[in-house]
């Protein structure tokens, strides 16, 4: 999965193209997940074994390789803030999605396919107003 998001990270035009696009490519590996039942199975495994978890340390690199790659385009197309420093975003947004993805592997099967829709979207819509750049302030006298 992190082979597929990492051939799919590049070409963002702007800010428009880099939410749109990110957000296809979650739909896209959500419904991997979704799709493939030992596939989702092993994720919900995966937050009941501290050792399985362990096991997947390794990736940890990657996942910061390819953070660090869409924070630095998204800042580049002006889509995510710039204001903080670049580890803090990083190390929020892994955090975040480590506890939607595990929600998700925990909860998904249970939802219906509309309710799964719309927790994934509004899920994505969290991730995007925590990172994105804050609208200039208002500099009118009052």
């Amino acid at each position: 999965m992190i082979s597929f998001a990492d051939m799919t990270v590049a070409g963002w035009h702007d800010t428009q193209d880099f939410w749109a696009q990110l957000e296809a490519l979650c739909g896209a590996l959500a419904g991997q997940l979704g799709a493939d039942t030992s596939l989702s199975a092993l994720a919900r495994g995966i937050y009941n074994s501290a050792a399985a978890a362990e096991s997947l340390a390794p990736l940890a690199g990657r996942v910061n390789d390819l953070l660090d790659r869409l924070i630095a385009d998204g800042q580049r197309v002006g889509a995510i803030r710039n204001d903080l420093p670049d580890g803090l975003i990083r190390d929020v947004l892994k955090s975040v999605a480590y506890s939607i993805d595990k929600w998700f592997a925990v909860q998904g099967a249970s939802l219906s396919p509309d309710d799964l829709e719309h927790a994934s979207k509004g899920a994505f819509e969290m991730v995007r107003n925590l990172v994105a750049r804050p609208a200039p302030e208002d500099n009118r006298d009052a």
